[in-house]
């Protein structure tokens, strides 16, 4: 069996709070090294599902962007004409980098979208806000971190 990434960070702080941490004299550097253990833990947590939060929060705005182009096209040709775009942009590198990239960009039309919603009238208005807070929640609970349970 070959370890994933989320196992051997997690053996790590393992390690630097049981056998590391203990032999460390000035009460600081215990603080310090505790502190990194419980930063491995939390990074392992998030590795391994790091590509699926990304491509899922994608999936999710391209939808929200699809969804509104249609609302936002008579008022703004060229702001739907940009959402339409996002939203048909193909998947791409599955690289964490590239992700994170697209993510970023994505997350940049979600503000201007939501911001442009939140200026207009009217149920559909209304119905993207719902549709952007409601990616906005999923998208942070898929972030959520739990304490490790101890091994041994």
């Amino acid at each position: 069996m070959r370890p994933g990434v989320d196992h051997i960070l997690l053996l790590c702080a393992q390690r630097l709070l049981a056998e590391v941490a203990p032999h460390v004299g000035a009460p600081y550097a215990q603080g310090d090294v505790g502190a990194i253990a419980f930063l491995l833990m939390f990074a392992g947590q998030d590795i391994d599902r790091a590509g699926e939060n990304l491509a899922t929060d994608i999936r999710e705005m391209q939808a929200i962007f699809a969804s509104a182009a249609p609302f936002v096209a008579p008022r703004d040709r060229a702001f739907a004409d940009a959402l339409r775009a996002a939203a048909e942009e193909p998947q791409g590198s599955l690289r964490l980098s590239a992700l994170t990239g697209r993510k970023c960009d994505h997350d940049a039309r979600l503000i201007e979208l939501h911001a442009y919603v939140e200026t207009q009238d009217g149920p559909q208005a209304r119905a993207i806000e719902r549709a952007i807070l409601g990616h906005l929640r999923d998208s942070t609970a898929r972030r959520a971190l739990a304490m490790p349970q101890a091994s041994g």
